[in-house]
């Protein structure tokens, strides 16, 4: 498990370069890395694993308490939330952008023909943009890698693989139907709604048939739908997303090992914080949508709840 250090000076006499001395001595920093994650203030921030390079900074700690203050928190997942109203706050020029770019795609999505494919093109967008502020997360603080997002850059640099992403949750979509439907006939439930439609009656069973159907892919919808920001961060822990990996990353969700991994204690805290804030912050933009004066704080919340993805993500990478 990750733990969080925070590092950062007692006085502003004493150089920066004393912390950056430190980080390329502990966990061999570039110089690229530093100035990534450095905050305005000098301190910096980030996610350690190595129990040998833990154990090294809290010796320098020690030895240098007159120069730097050297911090250690280990649970930081409670904070989630907060930190996600905190990269709003950061970037209102990315807050608003988003909502624009999502909100045009949506009109248009409505024109016949055309819109089917711009609704892909808007899904693609979404998924380009949590993988490239998930990747963005790991390289420093919440606050610091959102003031310095760019909307640009998810189309410029990410696009790819937003649309291997969209592919790959698409195949397993219809592969879920295809499973769904094969159900539905095994349990007999498709003679009962069929019953249903054109006697006015169900067979004995049938109903019941349907709500067991019905209940199960619920469950496994939800279990995905609260498994997802782990399959994000199964594809930015290995580098650099491309179409390829980004293809391939739902495929996760079949694999045994992953789904127990779901249910791993440090998990269950992850994914429950997103799934209560996914959960809330849907039921919210669908009721503020209803009126046109509300639609922007609407737009809002489902950028609220993008980030709340890719900080769940990212976590989710520092933890496992």
């Amino acid at each position: 498990m990750s733990v969080r250090v925070t590092i950062s000076r007692k006085n502003e006499d004493i150089p920066e370069e004393f912390i950056y001395s430190v980080l390329m001595s502990t966990l061999r920093m570039s110089r690229e890395e530093y100035e990534r994650i450095k905050r305005e203030d000098g301190s910096v921030s980030l996610y350690v694993k190595d129990p040998e390079a833990l154990l090294r900074l809290q010796e320098i700690g020690e030895k240098h308490s007159e120069l730097i203050e050297i911090t250690f928190d280990s649970d930081s997942a409670g904070g989630l939330f907060s930190a996600s109203f905190e990269a709003v706050r950061s970037n209102w020029g990315l807050a608003f952008s988003w909502s624009a770019v999502v909100f045009i795609l949506f009109l248009l999505s409505l024109v016949p023909i055309l819109g089917f494919f711009v609704n892909i093109l808007l899904n693609v967008f979404i998924y380009s943009f949590i993988i490239y502020a998930s990747f963005e997360l790991l390289g420093g603080s919440v606050e610091k890698t959102f003031g310095s997002l760019s909307l640009g850059n998810v189309f410029s640099k990410h696009m790819a693989s937003g649309f291997g992403m969209w592919l790959g949750v698409f195949l397993i979509s219809l592969g879920f139907a295809a499973v769904s439907f094969f159900l539905i006939v095994a349990f007999g439930a498709l003679g009962g709604v069929s019953d249903l439609i054109n006697y006015g009656r169900v067979r004995e069973g049938a109903i019941v048939s349907i709500l067991l159907v019905l209940l199960l892919l619920l469950t496994v919808g939800l279990w995905a739908l609260y498994a997802f920001p782990l399959v994000i961060a199964k594809l930015i822990e290995k580098g650099e997303p491309n179409f390829e990996r980004s293809f391939l990353a739902p495929f996760n969700l079949l694999k045994p090992s992953f789904i127990r991994e779901t249910f791993s204690s440090w998990y269950l805290k992850i994914g429950g914080i997103w799934s209560l804030g996914v959960t809330a912050g849907t039921i919210g933009a669908v009721l503020l949508s209803a009126l046109i004066i509300t639609i922007p704080v609407a737009l809002l919340t489902l950028y609220w709840i993008n980030v709340l993805f890719a900080i769940c993500s990212a976590e989710s990478v520092r933890r496992g």
